[in-house]
């Protein structure tokens, strides 16, 4: 095995370490097998990951891995470890981790295998004592008795008990996790009686894959739960209370002023440039004349254009750490509305993955035409099509990606397309009970 890209070396000033200097770390096993009858050679892995996470290598090569040579059975797998450390300023947004297997058959033909896995939820926050903190918060329902904390997070609760002993009498019915970055908080309150779980905390953005997790590990109790019926159908997740939607465009704001902000340190610093590449080029011109003449401060204004330009690349690398926090933030959040309106209106998981392809979570950082241009367009198209409220307002065609000067019909159209969502309007249409005749008599 070799790494094959330089690239992600280990960065120990973005990774969180514990109060003795060691990293927070787990290491994961691949086994990686081949059923095919020959050998193959140079086979590459990549990792798709989520930024929060760092490894050694996000792509690795294994030289050869032998075949089954006819005998109908893989041979012993090839043994890969890889370490993930997280980092300590961006959050996570995903626990899973996608590999992709590429490699090339005895009959040159290419071939790509792929697998998911999730990343343990202790490599990303721990328990701590229960924290108040009601800064952001919002209550998701169910149709079950709530079950105790330590059913659904004991992989992250028990280590916590030797660290602190007074948590075992809160941990029924609350709990606290801090994440690794940025030291964000979230709390969990479920309620004695009836079954909900309220989620609240100082950063509306983090609330998010705790709730992601909570929802998962909930569905994933009740998987099995014979008593659907008598309980009032299966489990279902609601969510009640009004959208979150000033908190999530103030972060949508957030992120469209550090790009604003980086634009302009952009131009400023092209013309800077330019001047800098004029002066240097007289004063060059000066000192091979034959009959020098004053320099009239040339030297000056080139000391001068050299500072100026060195300090808005300092402004300009700065803002770029800003805009992908930021962007890391919007991300989060995102990812967090989604999952609201899921369970506010009742999307089934083919509209709840279909919406979250126009609202996308995954923020691109170009500057001409980003996240922004590319949702705005996103959200005018569903309004133009399948959430319009008339035949009349109905239309195909595709608008211009123009650059917003601003953000408010950005959140205009967002607010346009949950409000609509929630009066019953859906993303993908039943088909109606005609046409499903029509095509059964066909058959």
């Amino acid at each position: 095995m070799q790494d094959s890209d330089d690239r992600y070396e280990d960065d120990s000033s973005r990774c969180r370490r514990d109060g003795d200097g060691n990293f927070y770390s787990v290491t994961v096993r691949l086994d990686v097998a081949y059923s095919g009858d020959e050998d193959i050679n140079n086979i590459s892995l990549s990792m798709e990951h989520s930024d929060a996470f760092v490894t050694d290598s996000s792509s690795l090569v294994v030289p050869k891995i032998l075949g089954t040579g006819g005998g109908g059975r893989p041979n012993t797998p090839t043994t890969l470890y890889v370490r993930f450390k997280v980092s300590n300023h961006i959050l996570p947004t995903s626990l899973t981790v996608r590999v992709m297997a590429s490699y090339v058959t005895s009959s040159n033909e290419p071939r790509i295998s792929s697998c998911e896995f999730e990343l343990p939820l202790c490599l990303a926050c721990q328990v701590v004592m229960p924290i108040k903190n009601p800064k952001f918060m919002f209550t998701l329902d169910t149709n079950r008795p709530p079950p105790k904390l330590s059913q659904l997070f004991g992989d992250i609760i028990a280590p916590a008990m030797g660290q602190f002993p007074d948590l075992e009498r809160s941990v029924s019915n609350v709990m606290s996790v801090k994440y690794f970055a940025r030291d964000c908080d979230v709390t969990i309150l479920v309620s004695k009686k009836a079954g909900r779980f309220r989620l609240q905390g100082g950063d509306f953005e983090a609330l998010w894959l705790v709730a992601r997790v909570l929802v998962d590990r909930l569905y994933e109790l009740h998987s099995d739960d014979a008593e659907s019926a008598k309980n009032g159908g299966a489990f279902a997740v609601s969510f009640q209370d009004k959208l979150p939607l000033s908190d999530y465009f103030r972060l949508v704001v957030g992120h469209f002023g550090v790009r604003a902000k980086l634009v302009q340190t952009t131009k400023a610093l092209e013309q800077q440039a330019h001047q800098f590449r004029v002066v240097q080029k007289r004063l060059l011109m000066r000192y091979k004349d034959k009959n020098p003449t004053p320099l009239g401060h040339l030297d000056t204004l080139l000391m001068q254009s050299y500072e100026s330009l060195m300090q808005n690349g300092d402004r300009a690398k700065e803002l770029q750490e800003n805009m992908a926090l930021a962007a890391n933030r919007l991300s989060c959040a995102t990812n967090l509305l989604l999952l609201l309106v899921q369970y506010k209106n009742g999307l089934s998981r083919a509209e709840a993955k279909l919406l979250a392809h126009y609202l996308s979570p995954t923020v691109s950082d170009s500057i001409d035409q980003g996240w922004h241009e590319q949702t705005n367009a996103s959200m005018m198209h569903l309004l133009r099509t399948v959430l319009a409220r008339s035949g009349r307002d109905q239309s195909n065609i595709a608008q211009p990606l123009r650059p917003l000067d601003d953000t408010q019909r950005l959140k205009k159209h967002i607010q346009l397309v949950c409000d609509r969502l929630g009066k019953g309007l859906r993303l993908i249409r039943p088909r109606s009970k005609k046409k499903q005749k029509n095509k059964n008599n066909n058959n």
